[in-house]
């Protein structure tokens, strides 16, 4: 907020200097500015709060630049309901990890919520179907694992990974063991899915993606998205 001030009178004062001798291109110029802004914003409404301009790639693409409160305050249930109920079916294993207080079922939307229960004592497969990550969700701001996956949370998830496989019975450290792999695994996902283009991102906020069983396969096991290939 600090840079408007001077931009303004920066804008002021590039009209004087040109007033004189380009006074009509600058008229011009400024007019089809403002028309642009009208109609980027007639465009946009009513999700005015994810706005970006095209040099940072636009709305679809702010998700990229800024989370939370620029981008996501869990405003977009309703929009998701209604996408959902135009483009899936009742069939579809839906999954959504919601960055908000309100409750989905409100809205109609029956949802496996990510990441999933950590208290069962058996590690719950992720299954082929439709998954809807708020956008501060999916880029892990808030997360243990926050920011990009890293060697470090690679060794971790396949240390739990391998633990899990091996110990069926949840004692006390195996509880504690199955809620971090649950974080993990839940991590690599998002570190896969943000290599990827969304089918729909709704309100600019909610990103869906379409997963088959060999995109969870290598999301969850084969190499990590945002490593590099050696590793």
């Amino acid at each position: 907020m600090p840079i408007y001030p001077a931009i303004f009178i920066a804008c002021g004062a590039c009209t004087y200097f040109f007033r004189a001798e380009k006074g009509k291109a600058v008229a011009i110029f400024a007019g089809a500015m403002m028309c642009w802004q009208i109609i980027e914003s007639s465009l946009l409404r009513p999700d005015y709060l994810t706005y970006f301009n095209q040099v940072a790639g636009g709305p679809k693409n702010g998700y990229k630049h800024l989370v939370d409160s620029s981008v996501d305050w869990g405003q977009d249930l309703p929009a998701l309901k209604s996408w959902l109920d135009h483009r899936t079916s009742s069939s579809t294993r839906l999954y959504l990890a919601y960055f908000g207080t309100a409750l989905p079922r409100w809205y109609g939307i029956e949802a496996t919520p990510l990441p999933l229960d950590s208290s069962a004592q058996k590690l719950s497969p992720l299954e082929p179907g439709t998954y809807c990550i708020s956008a501060t969700t999916l880029q892990q701001v808030y997360s243990f694992q926050h920011g990009k996956w890293t060697n470090q949370y690679e060794s971790a998830y396949r240390f739990a990974l391998v633990r899990a496989v091996h110990h069926f019975d949840l004692t006390a450290n195996d509880a504690v063991t199955n809620e971090s792999l649950q974080r993990l695994r839940f991590a690599r996902l998002c570190a896969y899915l943000r290599k990827r283009e969304p089918i729909a991102n709704v309100g600019n906020s909610i990103l869906v993606y379409q997963l088959n069983q060999r995109e969870l396969d290598q999301a969850l096991y084969g190499p990590p998205a945002e490593l590099a290939p050696s590793l």
